[in-house]
């Protein structure tokens, strides 16, 4: 097996694993959010990736631990919990002097977060984009023509041949090559 095929085949494992274990987690309920505020700074930064676990009504939740939530439709947060009481539970944001204003109930949390991949919302976010798909693919077609450049088809390569024993591998030929100008000859001057 060439070494063009083995890096082929494990480029395309490497996908088919990546793609798996996406599959695989989002089967399993894990749901990925990007941080899109400092409000969780220095624990989140602008750009993660969180991961979340799902919650549902009866996981208890505790304090200190990292929650996505939806406070109103269309709208996801991520805070510490700050205080769990009667009346909910309050929130609040690491980079925040004081907690969230109200409390949320159990039913709009969507997950706690169980990783962080620094800056992994970003990537994430480039690759929703139109823009983000057709730069991969002509980074992938760049690559592979960069690739067959270094290392072009055995039916491409020149085939390098030994001289024959007392002749010189380029010689000068006798007569013009057809498409060429021949060289002037100069007349001799006596002197």
């Amino acid at each position: 097996m060439t070494v063009r095929r083995i890096l082929g085949l494990a480029g395309v494992l490497a996908v088919c694993a990546i793609l798996g274990l996406g599959a695989v987690a989002w089967a399993q309920g894990l749901r990925a959010y990007m941080v899109r505020t400092g409000s969780m700074s220095p624990a989140l930064r602008p750009g993660d990736l969180v991961i979340d676990q799902p919650v549902t009504a009866g996981t208890p939740l505790y304090v200190g631990e990292v929650i996505t939530f939806h406070p109103q439709p269309e709208t996801t947060e991520t805070h510490r919990v700050a205080r769990l009481g009667p009346n909910g539970i309050v929130t609040k944001g690491d980079a925040n002097r004081t907690p969230d204003v109200g409390s949320i109930q159990q039913a709009v949390v969507v997950g706690r977060v169980v990783m962080t991949v620094p800056f992994g919302g970003l990537v994430a976010y480039y690759f929703q984009q139109p823009t983000g798909i057709a730069s991969l693919i002509l980074f992938l077609l760049a690559l592979r023509l960069a690739w067959e450049m270094v290392n072009p088809p055995a039916a491409l390569r020149p085939t390098l041949t030994r001289p024959t024993a007392g002749r010189l591998p380029l010689a000068w030929p006798s007569e013009p090559l057809p498409g060429t100008i021949a060289p002037r000859s100069r007349p001799r001057t006596r002197r």
